[in-house]
């Protein structure tokens, strides 16, 4: 990474502060202004994190801040001002694409220590070589990662973001200014709280796509809530606690698919692995997915209690 000044590191960052909290008489477009800024912030305080001292984890707290971000260009769609969506939106799903190509490899390298440290095996065995082929991809991914946010394009980027989202919007000055965010949280969240309810039937038979799908429905419900905390306080803390299960207990559904299409690249690239060794490992996976797929109604169940409806219930309706 090139060197920056004091000013640059900071001019971000400096802009993430409490100043930035969301307010009940908000607009919409203030609100995204506030979302942006603070995720932008959070972003770029993670790059040395995800750049040298600890790579695994900084990449991953930059790839939630770039995707808290798209997920405000989609909450707020009619309000997001036209420069927002032309100079920032570009730069945050360049960033977001570089580090989820990343952040791929680094969870699969995750789970096959986790098989290892099943089986007792930490030291060199058969799927050293599963090893040495991700470790080698996910290098070639950070080299890229590395080149974007070392790139001037990445830098003007930032700048841009900084510049445009430093000052709060007039009242006058951008789309939807004759709402408050108070007003319209309501239907953003129950809005979408009814298209994660809408695949319930998916819960006992659905298609491994239809509980992907169901995942990122779930995320885009978290996101949406998270976006509006300052407002509802902390009685909604039940429900994003027991949604957070929900979503993590997909994603570790979808994470072991990934695994297995992985796998099936590295047959066909004829990675020098003994085949009955490989095949363990995807029956270890094939089993671990039978396992999830199991407990997937049960957290579902605990998402859907009537303690977590009434919560949401009580904080939505503090914005009245």
């Amino acid at each position: 990474m090139k060197a920056e000044s004091v000013s640059d590191k900071t001019a971000v960052t400096n802009n993430g502060a409490g100043s930035n909290l969301l307010l009940m008489d908000d607009t919409p477009s203030e609100a995204v202004r506030k979302i942006l800024i603070k995720n932008l912030a959070y972003m770029k305080a993670q790059e040395q994190a995800a750049t040298y001292d600890r790579p695994v984890e900084g990449v991953h707290q930059m790839r939630v801040a770039t995707r808290r971000m798209r997920s405000a260009f989609r909450v707020f769609k009619s309000a997001v001002p036209g420069a927002y969506k032309d100079d920032l939106l570009p730069g945050i799903r360049r960033t977001a694409q570089q580090l989820g190509a990343v952040r791929d490899l680094d969870v699969m390298l995750i789970k096959l220590r986790a098989y290892q440290q099943h089986r007792g095996t930490l030291a060199p065995e058969p799927l050293l070589p599963l090893r040495r082929w991700f470790t080698q991809q996910r290098e070639e991914r950070r080299r890229e990662l590395l080149l974007w946010l070392d790139s001037p394009e990445y830098a003007t980027f930032l700048h841009r973001g900084h510049d445009l989202l430093r000052a709060p919007l007039a009242r006058n000055g951008s789309p939807g200014t004759s709402q408050r965010v108070a007003a319209i949280a309501p239907a953003l969240i129950y809005g979408q709280l009814a298209k994660v309810k809408a695949l319930d039937s998916v819960i006992e038979e659905g298609s491994a796509e239809q509980i992907h799908d169901l995942r990122i429905e779930c995320k885009k419900l978290r996101y949406t809530i998270e976006h509006l905390k300052d407002l509802l306080g902390d009685k909604i803390d039940p429900l994003v606690a027991s949604l957070k299960v929900v979503q993590d207990t997909l994603g570790e559904y979808n994470d072991h698919h990934v695994m297995l299409d992985f796998i099936a690249e590295a047959r066909e690239e004829r990675v020098e692995i003994p085949p009955r060794h490989l095949d363990d490992y995807e029956r270890h996976l094939r089993e671990d997915i039978q396992r999830q797929r199991e407990a997937i109604p049960g957290v579902w169940k605990d998402f859907l209690t009537k303690k977590n409806h009434k919560a949401l219930s009580k904080a939505v309706g503090g914005l009245v």
